[in-house]
């Protein structure tokens, strides 16, 4: 905060603390108050009796002068009422102390009771002039009656003198109760206080150190478990496992039942890893499904895997939530120091990288850190930044693979394939930058701009070419789970004056797994809009054929894994006959990939596949040479 600002979130404290401060010295202040009018009172009434009516009157005079102060008080003007008493206060006391026995008289005894009123109620500067002001007199008056100038009688103890005493000690008496009692009040608050401080002091350290929901340490505590058992380690000669622990697909869980179950089952879950592990291992929650547990004085790699194999059994168990049956599967990451790094996030990183690695091979699976992970690692992160500039840069480039009718021999449609010209790699296969844009983002802006080119060319041979032939374009789950994938295809579409038809959508069954309702929505809008839909890679993906039913798929793409070998394996056979008779049932075109060789149509032709796709009749190519290929089997089809 620089200098001269006001932190706003003080001012509702600091306001009440003033209030506060202001009541409590106007009450002490009409509490002394009345308490010194009944001694003036009773002083008065004394010196009376004993024939002194002059200073009777003077101190009746003196107690009327202070009346104001009990307005002031009431109207929370406690300062300048507290200074107006102790003022009045010391003036006749003075006085009397001039005109009666001096420093010796009774009234003398008043001064220090009238300074604790002055710092008790009133301001700092007039405790310090009375103060002044009380020496000065003292000493003056002393110093005269030493040289003769003034003399001040002192006359015998007399009981009048005595009661004047009594008087001064009880209001001293009633002045000291009163402090006494706001000193044990503030020391009862400050006990209070420092109580509240101390456990909010736990709360803060329990949050800064331990996870909300499961209690279990959190990263700031791990990175601290982790320094010690490094510690350790240098003592013993044992090793260190980071074990990184992810829950594969937990949305799932959380888009089904709800995030409240959720968090009721990972808290269940961070029980049960907390009881698998060994004793002096340390189970921590990083947030969200990710875990983190740190195995100190590991003898070996085996032992630890031991431990991971174990957590993979914890999680696969099913747990009863809210009468729900949940189990899950995990992909768990292993690091060791000091094999892999001696610090908390170096280890951290690798075992990440280690997770993703499982992730890859398929969940529910336990990977080790490797260099050549790293190295995977380090050039996927060169390969996404590169990604960032590619279409900018001009390095982007669409290919064009023809669909062929394999019962009229006809040129019906195209896929769009995209490339990926790097200036130092070459050519980067689809099948390596397709999954890192999708994992980065950047398959948004990609995919635009494939359906802003595919169109644009569609439009152009629609003049060159004269031909109306669909183009099918591969789209990400990413994409049509935004939500904004229909509007962009109209404006698109629009920009070049075409229709939905000459488009055709292809995914793949994966699609489906996530929000399934939401995805059936926009691809419903966007078959609406008149543009076809097609599934990718049939039969390798979810296994639900639900969405035949529900969603209106005009194609299925029978995977080239099939298709290949179909002419030698029979079980390849098999399920390629069994799709396309299944999709004849559902009035579904069949579009079969990897086409490469004529023993292969034939057999595809036998079983009433309707079109073919594959190096049989081409490779993809560039807009440029497909449009030649395209005259080329025109004129070779009229030839026939």
């Amino acid at each position: 905060m620089r200098h001269g600002e006001i932190d706003i979130n003080l001012i509702g404290e600091q306001q009440p603390l003033e209030r506060n401060t202001s009541y409590f010295r106007a009450k002490r202040l009409i509490q002394i108050f009345f308490a010194v009018e009944i001694v003036l009172i009773i002083a008065s009434i004394q010196r009376f009796f004993v024939g002194s009516a002059t200073l009777s009157l003077i101190l009746l005079t003196v107690a009327l002068f202070l009346s104001p102060i009990y307005f002031l008080a009431k109207k929370n003007h406690a300062v300048l009422g507290g200074n107006l008493l102790a003022t009045t206060l010391t003036i006749t006391c003075l006085f009397f102390m001039w005109v009666s026995e001096g420093p010796r008289d009774e009234v003398v005894l008043a001064l220090p009771l009238i300074l604790t009123f002055s710092i008790l109620l009133g301001s700092l500067r007039v405790f310090v002039t009375l103060l002044v002001f009380i020496i000065i007199n003292l000493l003056t008056l002393s110093y005269l009656n030493e040289v003769g100038y003034i003399t001040n009688i002192v006359r015998s103890n007399t009981v009048n003198s005595a009661l004047l005493i009594v008087i001064l000690l009880l209001l001293t008496s009633f002045t000291v109760w009163l402090i006494s009692k706001d000193l044990l009040q503030t020391l009862l608050s400050l006990d209070k206080e420092n109580k509240r401080v101390l456990q909010s002091q736990r709360e803060i350290e329990k949050l800064v150190h331990y996870d909300s929901l499961t209690g279990l340490p959190n990263r700031v505590l791990a990175k601290l478990r982790f320094e010690y058992a490094i510690k350790l380690m240098q003592r013993n000669n044992k090793k260190i496992c980071l074990m990184f622990v992810d829950l594969d697909d937990f949305k799932n869980i959380n888009d089904t039942l709800g995030h409240q179950i959720g968090d009721k089952y990972l808290v269940e879950l961070a029980k049960n890893m907390t009881k698998t592990g060994r004793q002096s291992d340390v189970v921590c929650r990083l947030g969200g499904d990710e875990f983190l547990l740190i195995l100190p004085e590991v003898e070996d790699h085996p032992s630890a895997v031991s431990v991971a194999q174990k957590i993979l059994s914890c999680v696969n168990q099913t747990l009863n939530i809210n009468g729900d049956d949940i189990s899950s599967t995990c992909s768990i990451g292993l690091a060791f120091a000091p094999e892999h790094g001696v610090t908390f996030d170096e280890l951290c990183q690798k075992a990440d990288m280690a997770m993703y690695q499982s992730k890859r091979k398929g969940k529910n699976e336990f990977s080790v850190f490797n260099e050549e992970l790293k190295a995977s690692h380090t050039e996927s992160l060169a390969l996404i930044a590169d990604m960032r500039q590619a279409i900018t840069l001009g390095q982007l480039e669409i290919y064009y693979q023809p669909q062929i009718n394999i019962q009229t021999n006809t040129l019906v449609a195209a896929e769009a394939l995209l490339r990926w010209n790097h200036p130092t790699l070459g050519q980067v296969s689809p099948v390596t930058f397709i999954p890192l844009a999708e994992s980065s983002g950047q398959i948004i802006n990609i995919g635009e701009w494939v359906i802003n080119n595919v169109v644009k060319q569609i439009a152009s041979w629609r003049h060159s070419l004269a031909q109306d032939f669909r183009v099918a374009i591969n789209i990400s789950p990413l994409q049509v789970r935004r939500g904004t994938l229909c509007s962009f295809l109209t404006r698109a579409l629009a920009e070049s004056n075409l229709t939905g038809d000459c488009l055709e959508l292809e995914f793949t069954e994966s699609l489906l797994i996530d929000n399934p309702k939401a995805v059936m929505e926009e691809l419903t809008t966007i078959k609406a809009a008149g543009t076809s839909l097609s599934i990718d890679d049939f039969g390798t993906g979810y296994s639900s054929l639900s969405y035949l039913q529900n969603l209106d798929i005009e194609s299925l793409k029978i995977d080239r894994s099939f298709v290949s070998h179909m002419t030698t394996n029979d079980k390849n056979l098999g399920i390629v006959k069994a799709i396309i008779q299944m999709s004849k049932e559902l009035k579904l075109v069949t579009v079969a990939e990897g086409v490469e060789d004529l023993a292969t149509l034939q057999l595809l032709a036998q079983l009433g596949c309707d079109f073919g796709q594959g190096y049989f009749w081409s490779k993809p190519l560039p807009a440029n040479d497909f449009e030649v290929y395209v005259l080329d089997y025109a004129k070779n089809a009229k030839l026939n």
